[in-house]
């Protein structure tokens, strides 16, 4: 019998899958514990509601939403040089907006200055500053990734040439 079939053959528990149950299991008891302390609360009703709201809203608005703009941003057509090709720039662009967008979801309210007099009331402060720092971390996320996605290519130009050399070499 080879190697490879007597690992095939091969039933128990491995370290890996032990890991994994154990990170569910403590997923779990996370999510029933925060589960039951929301249930809890006075409003448990509204967050239910909201909860319900935003499934919604994802499943039927922004999944189809962001898919077709995926759509939209990989089917260019045009083809790149070797370099270019070996670093997609989709996920450079995907990642960084994101993060934008989720932080806008998160604070939309202070950043549209919407709730400025309960903001004012609660903190002391004021909600002024959330647009402009809004607007820097975005900036910064994307510049960012920007920086990354020019190291990848010259990393990707460099090993293609030196690919190329060395099959030249070679022959």
């Amino acid at each position: 019998m080879s190697g490879e079939a007597r690992r095939a053959g091969r039933r128990g528990v491995r370290a890996g899958d032990a890991v994994a149950l154990l990170a569910m299991a403590t997923s779990l008891a996370a999510v029933g514990w925060a589960a039951a302390h929301a249930l809890a609360l006075d409003n448990a009703g509204n967050l239910a509601a909201w909860f319900l709201v935003v499934l919604i809203g994802h499943d039927l608005v922004f999944l189809p939403l962001y898919s077709g703009l995926h759509r939209l941003a990989t089917a260019s057509g045009h083809t790149l040089p070797a370099g270019r090709r070996a670093v997609p720039a989709i996920n450079h662009l995907r990642a960084p907006a994101g993060f934008s967008a989720l932080c806008l979801l998160i604070y939309a309210p202070l950043i549209l200055g919407l709730g400025t007099g309960l903001y004012r009331g609660a903190t002391g402060r004021s909600s002024a500053v959330y647009l402009d720092r809004w607007l820097g971390v975005t900036a910064a996320v994307f510049a960012g990734s920007a920086a990354l996605y020019a190291a990848r290519l010259v990393l990707a130009r460099r090993r293609h040439h030196a690919q190329s050399a060395g099959g030249a070499t070679h022959e």
